[in-house]
């Protein structure tokens, strides 16, 4: 089950489909009772099983919610899997993070690309709208590869667009390099149908990213020995 706690966020990425002035100032936080009842709801029991076995906190931003932290901690009690998929910005909190990395936790990174150049810190700074964006990613990542040995799950999302395409496939094999699980995402398109179109990626350009990374699967063992899970 789904909790979108907020739909604000720290960063004004282009290619976001939920970015607007008009979300950033209409915002209200889930209420601490109602995220609870709804934890509540997934863990009742019927013929000895729960209703559900995940609970995902989404957002706009989830971190920004002040009460995430114990709601993660309430469902992990209620014997539910936690999934937390965000920016990464508060995980450069080493505190922060040591107590959202508590086993039973998976963590999805959803970001543009992992900088491989100077160039390429200056490109994502921009794609996210703020100028410490790489930086403290830099920092999150230090934390999150340091605490996962708690038996935290890590996934990386990508969001495939004009603006990540160039840098995808170096971040996919820092993925399997690092033993996190990366996946992608096609950009949606936002409410409005043209705040983010030009960034959309063609249908060409989807096919030869998948088709690159399929061969270095291929060649490096991960799609017929079951070397990486």
């Amino acid at each position: 089950i789904e909790i979108v706690s907020e739909l604000i966020c720290q960063l004004k990425c282009k290619h976001c489909y939920l970015w607007s002035n008009d979300i950033q100032k209409s915002y209200q936080f889930l209420s601490e009772s109602t995220v609870k009842g709804i934890i509540d709801q997934a863990a009742e029991k019927r013929d000895n099983k729960t209703l559900f076995s995940q609970i995902a906190f989404l957002g706009g931003e989830p971190t920004l919610h002040p009460k995430l932290i114990e709601f993660i901690h309430y469902a992990i009690k209620k014997w539910l899997s936690a999934i937390l998929v965000t920016n990464w910005l508060k995980l450069a909190n080493y505190e922060y993070a040591k107590e959202i990395c508590i086993p039973g936790v998976s963590i999805v990174a959803h970001l543009p690309f992992q900088p491989i150049s100077p160039k390429s810190i200056v490109d994502q700074n921009n794609v996210g709208g703020v100028s410490f964006y790489s930086e403290r990613l830099n920092r999150a990542w230090n934390s999150i590869l340091k605490l996962r040995t708690q038996g935290v799950k890590v996934f990386w999302n990508f969001v495939i667009s004009k603006l990540s395409m160039g840098y995808a496939y170096d971040t996919y094999i820092y993925c399997r390099k690092n033993k996190i699980e990366p996946f992608f995402e096609k950009m949606r398109m936002s409410n409005d149908k043209e705040y983010n179109k030009k960034f959309i990626l063609t249908k060409k350009g989807i096919i030869s990213i998948i088709k690159k990374i399929f061969n270095y699967d291929y060649k490096n063992g991960y799609l017929d020995t079951g070397k990486y899970a």
